[in-house]
């Protein structure tokens, strides 16, 4: 007898953790939804305060999309004309220092395009732009050689230690690069030009 009230009290209680759960599972995705017309209702307020309408956010993606997309291609145009690390030129093995001397150059071609880019686009701005812009750029440099170190400095002292640091140093300005050219794109398109990119013209290391 008394093992029985037992087991009756047993299946209860599983009878009442299993419906608490039961519950808090049907409550979460309920809780979440809540959560997520919350989210929306604040980002609708925010849109109606700015006047901004679901076409102007499209708009906005469209064109965050497009720079990227535009970055990136710009990216791979630079880093096509890049000599390979593993180059041969002959039947004889690629040396470390070689290699080291090969990312070297193809560090110094990509600051070439960064360069010639960055002189046709401070040439559109003037004044606090200008000055702001060329702020950016001392800034960027800056992060650029710790950026490199930091990379690096696990080799300080290697032979493989420049390989490292310059190919770090060739990665940012490429990418730098590209983004510079975007921005005068767009500058040029604002003034109803063509963009007639740098980055197309100009052939890297004697390669078209």
């Amino acid at each position: 007898m008394f093992e029985s009230v037992i087991l009756i009290l047993v299946g209860v209680l599983i009878s009442g953790v299993g419906y608490l759960i039961k519950r808090f599972i049907e409550k979460k995705p309920e809780s979440e939804v809540l959560e997520k017309h919350k989210k929306l209702l604040e980002i609708n307020k925010q849109m109606t305060e700015q006047r901004v309408s679901i076409e102007d956010l499209r708009l906005l993606e469209a064109a965050l999309t497009g720079k990227a997309e535009a970055i990136a291609s710009y990216s791979k145009i630079i880093e096509s004309n890049a000599t390979p690390l593993l180059e041969a030129k002959g039947d004889e093995p690629v040396t470390q220092a070689e290699m080291n001397m090969v990312a070297s150059d193809n560090l110094d071609a990509a600051k070439d395009r960064m360069t010639s880019v960055l002189g046709e686009l401070l040439a559109y701005l003037d004044g606090e732009e200008r000055a702001a812009f060329v702020e950016s750029q001392r800034a960027w440099e800056n992060y650029c050689l710790e950026q490199a170190e930091a990379s690096a400095i696990s080799h300080r002292g290697g032979s493989i230690y420049p390989l490292i640091f310059f190919s770090e140093l060739e990665l940012l300005t490429v990418d730098r690069a590209a983004r510079l050219q975007v921005e005068l794109d767009q500058l040029r398109r604002l003034r109803g030009e063509s963009p007639n990119s740098t980055l197309q013209a100009t052939p890297v290391n004697g390669r078209a």
